[in-house]
């Protein structure tokens, strides 16, 4: 594989270059990049705890064993899902709850058992009555600032680069050091933001993945990630993995 390309949005060149790669749909790290959201600049943990407490949103976190921090996203409700039963004995690798910001933080310093992984939505839109989009906004001072951010130049520039695109959702992610999440999909165009601390990222292209990486079929509990783990990879198993080698893209942030 290789290094993502990369773009200095604080030089026109960069900027330029930013803007090509989006048109594309090419991942690309940019760099100078708060003005995607400059009040994210002030976020700390009491400021974001002030905020989620005002709103009274409960806050959707991840609880892992201590011992291995691996976390996924799964559907816990399978009433309505026509699966094997081996979908209906899969055991997921974390515990979903909804908990209070406050609380998170709690448990996240005192619970020495367990990891905490906080993925919680700041806005949403959900399609109301007859298909109209209506926004689900847990905090207005944090949607506030997504807005004034996308009245300024950038978001214009990347919007029509995109073609207008509507904006779904923005999510914040607050995790310990060691945090590490199973290989899946994302399903919008996505722009990431860090504010504190460092993530790295390996990307594949969706079509080795589909074909490299063995994603869990359509209404499995766990269809929005691999059945392969990139940690202990297992050739005989899946033996197309082979192909994926040297076909993935790495970002340190």
């Amino acid at each position: 594989g290789g290094a993502l390309q990369r773009a200095d949005l604080a030089t026109t060149s960069g900027r330029a270059a930013a803007l090509a790669a989006v048109r594309r749909r090419e991942p690309v790290v940019l760099s100078h990049a708060w003005e995607l959201l400059p009040g994210a600049k002030q976020w700390t943990v009491r400021r974001l705890q002030e905020h989620f407490e005002a709103s009274r949103s409960p806050c959707d976190v991840l609880r892992a064993p201590q011992e291995r921090q691996k976390y996924t996203y799964y559907f816990e409700n399978l009433a309505d899902r026509d699966m094997l039963e081996e979908g209906r004995r899969a055991e997921p690798c974390n515990k979903a709850l909804r908990l209070s910001f406050t609380d998170f933080v709690r448990l996240t310093r005192d619970d020495e058992r367990h990891r905490y992984y906080l993925q919680t939505s700041l806005f949403a839109c959900d399609r109301g009555v007859q298909g109209l989009r209506q926004a689900q906004v847990p905090n207005a001072e944090l949607k506030g600032q997504l807005d004034e951010a996308m009245e300024g130049a950038l978001w214009r520039e990347l919007s029509e680069a995109l073609g207008h695109f509507d904006w779904f959702r923005s999510q914040l992610f607050v995790g310990p050091v060691g945090t590490l999440g199973c290989a899946h999909f994302d399903q919008y165009d996505n722009f990431f933001l860090q504010v504190r601390g460092s993530k790295r990222f390996l990307l594949f292209d969706p079509r080795v993945g589909a074909r490299c990486l063995y994603p869990f079929p359509v209404h499995h509990p766990f269809d929005q990630r691999a059945r392969v783990d990139l940690e202990s990879p297992d050739v005989s198993q899946f033996p197309r993995l082979a192909e994926a080698y040297g076909a993935g893209a790495e970002a340190l942030l």
